[in-house]
């Protein structure tokens, strides 16, 4: 099954991001996106439930629209991957850097970004801040898509504000 590509922009630039962010930078070559939110939790909570990625990332920002496929194994040689129906799968990030309840780094591009002559580097920060976790997000993309990368900067950001969202809201309600 391709990925929704059409379906993904349109999606993503109707959202109404509540987490904190900016696109901090783009052009046809690059794109830096900055977000940060806090989550209702201490970091050891905090990334348990951030580990377990099926539970908070949105189904439609999967190749088989199902996010109960999807794994996020932060030790050496892992990834955030998915199982598609035929036994195959797509590695969404490969995980690059792990330090548990505190940094998480990914490399890749995500979505229909994979198919394209890009890099990225998505790390995550889990700050204490008493009984809550600031989580930081930066995700910086570089390289070639036709017509140039900046418009994919927004729509980009409206999918990770949509995950944060979705995480934020998940230790809210346990």
């Amino acid at each position: 099954m391709r990925y929704p590509t059409g379906l993904l922009l349109i999606v993503v630039v109707s959202l109404s991001p509540t987490a904190n962010a900016q696109v901090q930078e783009a052009s046809d070559s690059h794109f830096v996106i900055q977000r940060s939110v806090t989550l209702d939790a201490d970091e050891a909570t905090a990334w348990t439930a951030f580990v377990r990625v099926a539970d908070w990332w949105h189904p439609d920002h999967t190749y088989t629209m199902d996010a109960g496929n999807l794994s996020l194994d932060p030790t050496p040689g892992g990834c955030m991957c998915e199982a598609l129906p035929s036994g195959g799968f797509v590695e969404h990030m490969a995980v690059v850097y792990a330090d548990p309840e505190a940094m998480l780094r990914m490399s890749g591009g995500l979505g229909p970004l994979q198919e394209h002559a890009v890099s990225g580097a998505m790390t995550w920060t889990f700050t204490p801040e008493g009984d809550s976790t600031r989580l930081d997000l930066v995700y910086r993309v570089n390289g070639f898509v036709p017509g140039g990368l900046e418009g994919w900067a927004a729509p980009v950001d409206g999918v990770l504000a949509q995950q944060l969202t979705r995480l934020q809201e998940l230790l809210a309600s346990s």
